[in-house]
């Protein structure tokens, strides 16, 4: 376009100055103002028709928009625009980097204490016990400087009889023929000595027998004594002797107490009668210091011929006899 065309949205003749006006902005001869110039380009003139307003739209007329310029120090909004803000550009997002991975570390699982050394600490300890208390009762065993033979002084197994008075055959703590009272002839007797310890007073045995008596010469008479010092450890043997022989009753049996023998003494009888003999078993025993002793006898004889009697006393003075001979 030529600088001879009118500016944009002008009017004719708001040109420049001295400008020729050129012929198609001439309206033809008697138009009335205003009324549009027939036979020329409408963009080429200086000025616009009135729009063609339409009635009854049903969509409401939006304005335009606005047109920004960059070098315009300040662009109204026109009406129906929402201003725009403008101030400090916001500060741009935090720069985040990325975040660390942390592996968890997983070292190998920590060595499981072993329980061998306490388990060896326990059993060492109670070795030891075990020792500290053999060696106290070898001490007190011996804190009189006495020998073994039962003379010592102040252990439990110590009192008024010792072991030496027979220790070398039992059988003379009895009188084994007292069995020629119910059978004619004598066995050799037997008998065992249990010598004493530190802690322990030892042990006699023994044991006779006389047979060839009654009718068939089938019958025969036993005699056992037990002599049984006491220990450092245990109850006196007296106890379980009393207990065991004392404990059954029924037909046959008797039991009870003795006097004058000890310091507690009992006696136990059972008798079987049989078609063609009679079997009487008689105990005695008793407690009295240091000393247990027990004298059992066992009579075979004919049917009405066995006097009770005289096996309960015969029992009873061999008893005497052991705690007489074992005193000190």
């Amino acid at each position: 376009m030529t600088r001879s065309n009118p500016p944009q949205d002008g009017n004719p003749g708001d040109g420049y100055p001295n400008e020729t006006v050129q012929w198609w902005s001439t309206p033809p001869a008697n138009s009335s103002p205003g009324a549009p110039v027939t036979g020329t380009d409408p963009t080429v003139l200086g000025f616009q028709s009135s729009p063609q307003q339409y009635q009854g739209s049903p969509y409401p007329q939006q304005p335009a928009p606005p047109v920004y310029d960059p070098h315009a120090a300040y662009q109204p909004v026109p009406p129906g625009y929402p201003a725009q803000q403008y101030g400090a550009p916001p500060p741009p997002p935090p720069q985040y980097g990325a975040v660390p991975q942390y592996a968890p570390q997983y070292g190998a699982p920590p060595p499981k204490k072993s329980n061998a050394g306490l388990i060896i600490g326990v059993i060492a300890g109670v070795v030891i016990l075990i020792g500290a208390v053999v060696a106290a009762a070898v001490l007190l065993g011996h804190k009189s400087g006495a020998a073994a033979g039962g003379s010592s002084t102040g252990s439990k197994h110590d009192g008024n009889y010792v072991i030496t008075k027979a220790d070398s055959n039992a059988c003379a703590m009895v009188d084994p023929t007292v069995l020629q009272k119910w059978a004619p002839t004598a066995s050799a007797p037997e008998h065992t000595e249990r010598q004493p310890t530190s802690y322990d007073g030892g042990s006699l045995n023994c044991s006779a027998r006389y047979s060839g008596a009654g009718k068939y010469g089938s019958n025969d008479a036993n005699l056992s004594a037990n002599a049984t010092f006491a220990s450092d450890y245990g109850a006196p043997q007296y106890n379980s002797w009393h207990d065991s022989d004392t404990r059954t009753t029924g037909s046959g049996r008797a039991s009870g107490a003795l006097s004058g023998i000890g310091q507690q003494a009992y006696y136990a009888s059972e008798q079987t009668d049989y078609s063609s003999f009679t079997v009487l078993d008689y105990t005695c025993a008793a407690l009295d210091s240091n000393l247990s002793a027990k004298v059992e006898l066992r009579v075979h004889a004919d049917p009405g011929t066995l006097n009770t009697t005289t096996v309960a006393n015969t029992c009873t003075d061999q008893l005497k006899k052991v705690f007489s001979t074992l005193h000190k």
